[in-house]
């Protein structure tokens, strides 16, 4: 049954008539066993949802079917959008985990891609494939010998955006494996060996990168992650530090192969966070506003120096080998150059998200803080309080979405006060702002 927040989302947004199908796992269901009869779906449980507000919304969901759960997504479109469609329905005679590859419902002008289908990355249907992917296997990584019989684990996946597996070799060889949407290849491929490893900092060179297929592989790091760490709340605050430290590396790297031309202008996420946050809670505007406020008036229009980020970085990015004393920092697909205190600021936002939803005590995200301060110290100055600061709010803005993104209950509530939270990281850091913000059209939540 459509939730009555879901409800008023799907009345706001009238462009997109197949919102309300959508947000609802009973009437999507209801669509679907219409569309097949004589497949028994079981559990319909909606998993990711990237929403443009007034544009497009995408869901991914989990199905239960007979042979075993299987993904699927489904996609509704604006009128300006509504060609995509057909791309669904020339899958309709081909294999997928639901019977057919793609289904369009037209009155509800919604398209559905069955497992493994997916239109931004093509090759995901033949890597799921243990014939396919052998092929594929051996052009892609020739070296790797031992991962050409590979079975493949899935571990993420984000429809039209990404694809995260584990290769599963002989022998133990593992590997994991990334596929990527035609825009976001080449700049992850860059960036992935933009870098070198040095000091406490280690890094993962690709050891395959296909661009016909757009993916890379990696070699598998069985180290402790550091997310582990810092949720099991232990008092060894060495690895926090030591994650400092090889951020701060990271930081103070050449980087050759990332290009100048990737420099990050917060003021673009900025708007169009604020943006999907009316969108999603329209009561939030008069805060958001404010905030906007004061984004406006500190956030620095250029930068005179910037430097390498990793662009991402949080615990959940942090592997840690205690006996080598290095960090290994992952996933630097949205690495870019820009203000090194958005590094450390986005690590504490996530901090601060958990203590906004009651999953940690304020004190222990500022002995964490501190600490990944502290080891950043060891190997740079740090930015100042304030500027991280800047970027904690700023962070806490862009997870904000991040409760209804993945479908959590009373995510009303939550996206309130994880922005409660980055009001009140600003007001304590600066004092009241006038320059005003004019929040512009695109927003996105995804």
């Amino acid at each position: 049954m459509l939730s009555s927040v879901d409800a008023a989302l799907a009345r706001r947004d009238p462009a997109l008539p197949g919102l309300v199908h959508l947000l609802d796992p009973e009437a999507f269901g209801a669509l679907l066993r219409g569309a097949l009869p004589t497949l028994a779906i079981g559990a319909i449980e909606p998993r990711y949802i990237r929403y443009k507000p007034g544009t497009n919304c995408l869901v991914g969901y989990r199905i239960g079917l007979r042979e075993g759960p299987t993904m699927v997504y489904a996609c509704t479109y604006a009128p300006s959008g509504r060609a995509k469609l057909a791309r669904a329905s020339q899958l309709a005679a081909q294999a997928g985990a639901l019977g057919v590859g793609g289904l369009v419902f037209d009155e509800e002008q919604i398209a559905l891609y069955s497992w493994p289908h997916d239109q931004a990355l093509p090759f995901l249907a033949h890597l799921t494939n243990p014939s396919n992917r052998a092929s594929l296997l051996k052009q892609f990584c020739p070296a790797r010998e031992d991962l050409h019989q590979a079975a493949l684990v899935h571990l993420r996946y984000r429809p039209e955006r990404r694809y995260v597996g584990r290769l599963v070799g002989a022998a133990g060889g593992d590997a994991l494996l990334k596929l990527y949407a035609a825009n976001d290849y080449h700049l992850a491929h860059m960036a992935a060996e933009a870098f070198q490893s040095e000091g406490p900092l280690a890094l993962v060179p690709p050891c395959g990168a296909s661009a016909h297929v757009r993916g890379l592989i990696f070699p598998w790091r069985p180290d402790e992650p550091l997310d582990t760490l810092v949720r099991d709340e232990r008092d060894d605050l060495r690895a926090v530090r030591l994650a400092g430290a090889a951020l701060a590396t990271l930081h103070r790297q050449p980087a050759p192969r990332l290009p100048q031309t990737v420099l990050a202008t917060p003021f673009v996420a900025l708007d169009a966070n604020a943006r999907t946050l009316i969108a999603l809670c329209p009561e939030l505007q008069p805060q958001i506003g404010r905030l906007c406020q004061v984004f406006a008036a500190q956030l620095p229009q250029s930068l005179r120096h910037p430097q390498p980020l990793h662009g991402d970085f949080y615990a959940d990015q942090v592997l840690i080998d205690p006996e080598r004393r290095t960090a290994t920092l992952l996933d630097l697909d949205n690495a870019h150059w820009g203000d090194p205190a958005a590094d450390l600021g986005n690590f504490a936002a996530h901090l601060q998200r958990q203590v906004a939803l009651g999953r940690m005590p304020a004190t222990r995200a500022a002995t964490l803080t501190e600490a990944l301060g502290a080891g950043y110290a060891e190997v740079a100055p740090p930015p100042s309080r304030q500027r991280i600061s800047l970027y904690t709010a700023l962070g806490l803005l862009r997870l904000a979405p991040e409760p209804f993104r993945y479908r959590e209950p009373d995510w009303p509530v939550r996206i309130h006060a994880i922005v409660a939270t980055a009001e009140a990281i600003l007001t304590r850091a600066f004092v009241a702002q006038t320059t005003p913000c004019q929040i512009k059209e695109d927003a996105y939540v995804g």
